[in-house]
């Protein structure tokens, strides 16, 4: 039986001022998504920010987003 749950592997870091987020894989198995983020954590510019991995569970043909569209940009500080 395929289970309904992904896990969604993204790295958020600063760039010019923004905070800037990438969708580095969606995988079937939490396992799969921690031995992409070593390998990532090993990788040129990310092993410079390596607070900015995250793992998240999601479930399939589920909305993650309920808020409504909006773009917001600010600058960090």
């Amino acid at each position: 039986m395929q289970s309904d749950t992904v896990y969604l592997l993204t790295h958020e870091h600063e760039l010019d001022g923004y905070d800037t987020l990438i969708v580095l894989g969606i995988y079937s198995e939490r396992s799969l998504a921690e031995s992409a983020q070593g390998y990532f954590r090993t990788q040129e510019g990310f092993c410079d920010h390596q607070d900015g991995f995250e793992i998240q569970e999601c479930q399939l043909d589920k909305n993650l987003w309920s808020e409504g569209f909006f773009t917001y940009r600010y600058p960090l500080e």
